[in-house]
């Protein structure tokens, strides 16, 4: 490659490099995120989702349960065998083994 087109293709890199540093880093989840649930059977409880482990911590009836993420299409999924949560924007379903499922939906805010 003849001198004059190496040092215009150095020369683009660096621009390219330059241009590419000037671009936000993508902004990051925060550690923990909360949400509270008011339900059909007139419970309310809360998840506590961990971005860093993708895990969630069910908060209901005085008792807490750690709930591993699952993959999903769209929503999310958090299960450890006999109970799951999964939701999409402000509804959740809660399974707890062959109980009947209970719907419950996000308190704005």
């Amino acid at each position: 490659m003849p001198v004059r087109h190496l040092s215009a293709a150095l020369a683009a890199l660096g621009l390219a490099g330059l241009l590419a540093g000037c671009s936000s880093p993508p902004a990051s989840e925060p550690a923990e995120r909360r949400s509270t649930y008011d339900c059909s059977n007139n419970e309310t409880l809360e998840l506590r989702f961990q971005a860093a482990d993708r895990t969630a911590l069910l908060l209901r009836k005085g008792g807490q349960v750690t709930l591993a993420a699952e993959p999903v299409a769209s929503g999310f999924r958090y299960s450890n065998g006999p109970i799951t949560v999964q939701g999409k924007g402000a509804d959740l379903l809660i399974e707890i083994g062959r109980m009947v499922p209970i719907r419950c939906e996000a308190r704005p805010g």
